[in-house]
């Protein structure tokens, strides 16, 4: 339990620099196949070879050393059993201004039933979380394990010039290259990043803090979500009756009376319109 407790103090560079992606892809080694019953699960996605998770119809959250920043082809394959996942076209990468995440765009949409939510604190020490890892080596189903978190950590300059956490797997699970990018849930809440690790042999893993970067994910979800949502078909009403013909001057009688000024939208024309218009709204 000491060294769990000192890990964000022992952690080097080069403990940094063995970033999940770096070696060949596997799965999260000694995880449990998911259940169909798993609810955050189903937001677990794949893509480059990274594992994600789905948090808007239009966003994907993965770490930012999955992908280069800018336009792209991202595939995002979805689904918890490989025979049955289907595919999603990411076509951008923005990286966050700090920490190792990175959100992918996905214009066409993702078409979920539901979506991770992002965490409304900062992830505590000694908390029971979950995590998901999506790889070569995880089999045809998505793997799940359970881990205690850690402290937290910072370290300017280096790859994610962010706040960073530590975990200890429990069950003997350890973490894999494929594992990058995969999700760990607390409170059903997606709380972080998987991102590096001292060593494929140890159970102990960093992830990125969401928390930190909240802020800065609901702008970019925002871009997209307040043109969807406000994109409410226009009512119809009824086609425009021609205009009536101006009638022929005629000729004044002997003692003239002031005329009515003509009204803009006489009355029987406005009240067939509003009819027409409320009968679409019933």
């Amino acid at each position: 339990m000491a060294v769990f407790r000192s890990l964000g103090a022992a952690i080097g560079s080069a403990a940094l620099a063995s970033i999940l992606a770096v070696a060949p892809a596997h799965g999260l080694a000694n995880g449990q196949p998911v259940k169909d019953d798993d609810a955050q699960a189903k937001a677990v996605v794949s893509i480059r070879g990274c594992t994600a998770t789905a948090i808007a119809e239009h966003w994907v959250l993965t770490a930012r050393h999955c992908v280069i920043e800018g336009q792209g082809n991202f595939p995002v394959y979805i689904g918890t059993e490989a025979p049955n996942r289907r595919q999603a076209q990411g076509t951008e990468a923005k990286w966050a201004p700090a920490g190792d995440i990175v959100l992918i765009k996905v214009p066409e949409g993702l078409g979920m039933d539901s979506y991770a939510t992002l965490p409304s604190e900062p992830i505590k020490r000694d908390e029971i979380a979950q995590i998901y890892g999506w790889g070569v080596g995880t089999g045809k189903v998505l793997a799940t394990a359970q881990t205690k978190t850690g402290g937290t950590y910072h370290f300017p300059g280096t790859y994610n010039d962010g706040i960073m956490f530590s975990v200890r797997h429990l069950d003997k699970a350890l973490s894999r290259p494929g594992d990058s990018g995969g999700p760990l849930f607390y409170n059903g809440a997606v709380a972080g990043v998987a991102s590096a690790a001292a060593s494929i042999d140890v159970p102990i893993a960093n992830f990125a803090e969401v928390y930190s970067q909240k802020e800065w994910i609901e702008e970019q979800l925002a871009t997209t979500a307040l043109p969807r949502d406000l994109a409410q078909p226009e009512p119809e009403t009824a086609p425009s009756a021609p205009a009536p013909a101006k009638p022929e001057p005629e000729a004044a009688p002997p003692a003239p009376a002031p005329s009515k000024p003509q009204e803009h939208f006489p009355h029987n024309r406005t009240s067939s319109a509003f009819t027409t218009l409320s009968s679409r709204l019933f």
